[in-house]
């Protein structure tokens, strides 16, 4: 009955636990099917959906990459070559010089300033490099890395001459990313739509001056609009607009106007040297006896200077570069001086130009057309650009057709043959390069705006021409202002009808010009120059800036430089404005680069302290060096810092003479020239002028302390005197304080030479070797890196004069310090003298992979140093057992408890360490004065625990050794035990001393970061 009853209850459960499961069953499967359905729904969506977004994103993806890539291609061949004015062209990397802006007095880069701001008015004069500027933006963009620059703004250079009726800009930036496969602008409009929508661009629309009058105010309107629409957020694209300074009218008031600074001495000192070393290259095309007189840049500087109005026309890069090609390509071949005024400079350049086949003895290939002939074709066709009217079209590009009609009109007043017009035109664009081409040979325009302005002069010269030339100035005086100047220089020209009528017009602009024309006439009446003189000389102090001011002063600057009585007479008269503190006429007198003007205002400021006098002497350049060198001393400290901000290398060579005055004067002096030192042409021109010099003596050693090694890394004489030089230079500047915020301008090579031993003075960078991976967790980008590493810094209590050192090191650099400085774990404790030992062997160090060296010398070892011990343990453990007993029992059994015991210790130690953790970072300060990694007291018992272990693993294994050595004995012999330590140690010890020579030229500091500055200067 009992076990009915159990069967019974067993069925009666099983029967409820399966309806349970059934019903549970049921309940899942119904809950599954509507969430298959639903996942069903949602997977076929996913299938459906994604595929179709992805294809279309990838889609955009590659027609936007390939657009890029196409466009980044072109750049090299569009904008990668300056066309000069011989028969070849010329890399822009390799002659573009950095322009400038002034501000407060000071010079200061043009490129980093317009890269900071969201819309920018470039305003420079013809010439002063504003359509080169936007060039070296693509180029620069064009060579960067494919990753770097898809994270920077895209450069577009759009030439606003070319707007029509429209004004559609954005037409414009997509005209260049068509494809030659597009139908027509659609999709490049969208790409650009996109990139505009994202601010990736960024836009250099360059020449407003050259927009047509009566399409101007829609032009300005259309660029306002664009700035407000694109370029009016911090993420937004950026803008920026060329225009000649004569030609603006202050329409675009939101744009952030720069006015572009004329080439100061150092950088026509800088674009000679480039330009004469790439004349002195294969390409250059120079015979031996014509390199052997071309002489150095500081020489054809000096011709240069010897010009005041040639010096004046040297500061615009156009002419500049136009003059060093003139003096390369013809005058050095000729033996002729250089021009002396603008007009002249020109009209050597053009002869130049047209005769260069009978110059170069190219009889074979030598034009049919004398050069006569072909400037009267040049001056008719340039005379027919310029007074084209606005309504007809563009000034400065001519049609096909429109040319071969005026060639024929040309050719037939010569009475030339007209049947060779086509050859004539193949002259000018091919041999002469006066006149450059389309691809497509539909239109043609002049190298340059000014070669048109200065045939169009040419093409109205002589008394019947003046009317001409006045109305053309009366209809559009912006566009026809160069050229009336021109026409005024040309010899023979009488241009006193044409400056009296600007002048008594009234209007300030055309005064202003009457001014210029007068600076540069070749003959005008005296009464009338005079009058103008006397005008613009009393207006002068109460002139608004806006009106004509630079203008004014140059004109007047180039009167005062001449050596004539109406120079003289200026000249008088400005001086005793000056005197009365009055600052344009200082400017004036400065401009005038005369000596005489440079000893005057250099002891205006001596005498009166007139930091007025002291900007203008700066503004000099070369010339102001004698004066400044004459009084540089401790009580003028502001000459020697006008040495510096000259930046040439005959101011170099006055601040290297001031280096060996044991006070402010030489500290100061030691400052500038680690700025000046980046230059390479100041550099060799120090080591020359240093060779010349006396050498070092024993006594020197007091003046250098233990910094003499200073410039070893970089020189191939460590014992030469301009390394001597250079480290009074380091000495001076580790012991002082950078003035005048020097430190950010510093040569890398000093820089990471001072940062090294200002972070190890006074043991700092132990410090901050040990505690900076403690503080600053790893971090992704390069910048959150810079910014921990800044931040650590100041919170281990670098000044700021090294930290501001630091920073005056590239990227590259700053971090290359931060990872051999402060993250790389070091044994040695190196201190400033240690510093001092590892930086002369920076350059001879090299990296060394000293892997498989120290793998085996290690496995080696490790089998002695085991297998010794650990043969003895066997030993003792046989004694202990008492079946192989070697010496006493108890000796065996107090070794196995010395093993214990290290065992033991140390894993109680390792224990306590895990439960360690981390110090506070605000706890640094008191780490790095306690000199101690660790802050709570299990620190100190794991550490008892940890010696205590490893004291006792040692004497363990040195007490195993004789067990061991006798058991090796035992098995072997004696003799070969013998032979065999002494081979391991003539082989282990030279083995381990070479592994620690590697190893130290490998951990050098120095030689991984100057590798990386060395890396990072050819790159450039």
């Amino acid at each position: 009955m009992a076990e009915e009853d159990s069967i019974t209850q067993g069925l009666t459960g099983l029967l409820g636990g399966f309806t349970g499961g059934v019903i549970v069953a049921g309940v899942l499967a119904i809950a599954l099917k509507k969430l298959g359905d639903k996942l069903g729904e949602g997977l076929y969506g996913l299938l459906t959906t994604l595929p179709r977004r992805a294809m279309e994103r990838v889609a955009v993806w590659v027609s936007e990459d390939k657009r890029i890539t196409h466009y980044r291609a072109k750049i090299p061949d569009e904008y990668g070559r300056h066309i000069l004015t011989r028969q070849r062209q010329v890399a822009v990397d390799a002659v573009y010089i950095h322009l400038q802006y002034e501000r407060a007095g000071r010079r200061h880069d043009l490129r980093q300033r317009v890269l900071g701001e969201k819309a920018v008015l470039l305003l420079g004069e013809a010439g002063a490099g504003k359509s080169l500027l936007s060039k070296y933006f693509l180029l620069q963009w064009a060579e960067l890395p494919r990753k770097v620059a898809r994270e920077q703004q895209l450069p577009v250079l759009v030439e606003l001459h070319r707007c029509d009726g429209s004004v559609d800009l954005a037409n414009l930036i997509a005209a260049r990313f068509r494809l030659a496969h597009d139908r027509d602008d659609s999709r490049a409009r969208d790409f650009v739509t996109r990139r505009l929508n994202e601010g990736a661009l960024r836009l250099l629309f360059d020449g407003l001056d050259e927009v047509n009058p009566d399409e101007q105010p829609g032009v300005i309107n259309a660029l306002e609009t664009f700035r407000r629409t694109h370029a009016s957020g911090e993420e937004s694209n950026s803008i920026v607009v060329t225009c000649r300074s004569s030609a603006y009218n202050g329409s675009l008031g939101a744009f952030e106007v720069i006015h572009i600074a004329d080439f100061d001495d150092s950088s026509i000192l800088r674009f000679l040297d480039r330009w004469l070393t790439l004349e002195r290259s294969e390409r250059g095309g120079l015979t031996e006896a014509e390199l052997a007189e071309l002489g150095s840049a500081e020489s054809l500087f000096d011709q240069i200077r010897q010009h005041p109005q040639l010096h004046q026309l040297a500061r615009t890069p156009l002419l500049l570069s136009l003059l060093a090609d003139l003096y390369t390509g013809s005058l050095l071949r000729r033996g002729r001086s250089l021009p002396s005024s603008r007009t002249a400079f020109y009209s050597r350049v053009t002869d130049h130009m047209v005769t260069r086949d009978l110059l170069l003895g190219r009889a074979g290939r030598a034009s049919p057309y004398e050069p006569g002939e072909k400037l009267a074709v040049l001056k008719r066709i340039a005379l027919t650009m310029t007074e084209t009217t606005a309504a007809e079209g563009d000034r400065l590009i001519i049609t096909q057709q429109r040319l071969r009609e005026v060639m024929t009109a040309a050719l037939t007043s010569l009475d030339l043959r007209t049947e060779h017009g086509r050859e004539l035109l193949r002259d000018l664009t091919d041999r002469s390069q006066l006149l450059v081409g389309s691809d497509t040979g539909e239109r043609f325009w002049f190298p340059h705006r000014s070669f048109q302005e200065y045939f169009t002069a040419r093409g109205l010269e002589g008394p019947a021409g003046a009317g001409r030339l006045l109305a053309g100035y009366w209809a559009d005086p912006p566009f026809w202002r160069d050229t009336v100047r021109f026409w005024c220089g040309l010899d023979g020209n009488d241009s006193t009808l044409a400056v009296e009528r600007l002048f008594e017009a009234g209007d300030i602009t055309h005064r202003v010009l009457a001014l210029e024309c007068l600076a540069e006439a070749s003959q005008i009446d005296t009464a009338l120059a005079d009058r103008i003189l006397t005008h613009f000389r009393t207006e002068l102090p109460t002139i608004r800036r806006n009106l004509g001011l630079e203008g004014i002063v140059d004109a007047l600057g180039n009167v005062a430089a001449r050596d004539t009585d109406r120079g003289r007479a200026l000249r008088a008269e400005l001086e005793v404005e000056s005197a009365a503190d009055v600052y344009r006429a200082m400017r004036v007198l400065a401009r005038s680069g005369r000596p005489d003007a440079a000893r005057f205002l250099v002891d205006l400021a001596v005498r009166e302290d007139s930091r007025r006098a002291r900007i203008c002497v700066e503004a000099m350049g070369e010339v102001a060096v004698p004066a400044l060198a004459r009084v540089a001393d401790a009580a003028h400290l502001w000459a020697v810092d006008a040495l510096g901000a000259i930046a040439t290398p005959g101011a170099a060579v006055q601040l290297a003479e001031l280096l060996w005055e044991d006070d402010a004067v030489a500290t100061r002096a030691a400052w500038w020239l680690c700025v000046l030192i980046r230059e390479p042409n100041i550099e060799a021109t120090l080591e020359r002028q240093a060779s010349r010099g006396p050498g070092p003596d024993d006594n020197d050693i007091d003046l250098f302390g233990r910094i003499r090694v200073a410039w070893h890394p970089f020189t191939a004489e460590p014992a030469g005197r301009f390394s001597w030089m250079m480290a009074r230079v380091a000495y001076l500047t580790d012991r002082s304080t950078s003035p005048l915020n020097l430190s950010g301008e510093l040569d890398p090579r000093v820089a990471i030479l001072l940062t090294g031993i200002a972070l190890t003075r006074e043991g700092i960078g132990r410090d901050l070797s040990q505690n900076f991976r403690y503080s600053n967790p790893p971090t992704e980008s390069a910048a959150d890196a810079d910014r921990a590493f800044g931040e650590f810094l100041t919170r281990m209590g670098v000044s700021n004069s090294a930290q501001r050192i630091l920073r005056s090191l590239p990227g590259p650099v700053q971090r290359a310090f931060a990872t051999e400085i402060l993250t790389r774990d070091r044994s040695d404790d190196i201190d400033e003298q240690g510093w001092m030992a590892l930086w002369p062997r920076a350059s001879r160090d090299a990296a060394h992979n000293t892997t498989r060296l120290e793998r085996g010398y290690w496995t080696v070892l490790s089998i002695v140093l085991i297998g010794l011990p650990g043969t003895g343990l066997y030993r003792v453990i046989s004694t202990v057992r008492h079946s192989w007993p070697w010496g006493p029992v108890w000796a065996a059994w107090a070794m196995l408890i010395l093993c214990g015991a290290a065992v033991l210790c140390l894993g109680v130690g390792i224990s306590l360490m895990d439960r360690i953790t981390a110090p506070d970072p605000t706890d640094i300060e008191d780490l790095r004065r306690r000199r101690t990694r660790f802050a709570t007291w299990y620190s100190h018992l794991d550490l008892y625990f940890i010696i205590a272990g490893i004291f006792a693993l040692l004497t363990s294994g040195i007490l195993l050794a004789a067990p061991g050595l006798a058991t090796l004995a035992a098995w072997v012999g004696w003799p070969p035990i013998l032979i065999a330590m002494f081979l391991l140690v003539a082989v282990l010890v030279p083995v381990h001393y070479t592994i620690e020579r590697l190893n130290r030229e490998t951990r050098n500091p120095f030689r991984a970061i100057i590798q990386t500055y060395n890396r990072g200067r050819t790159d450039e």
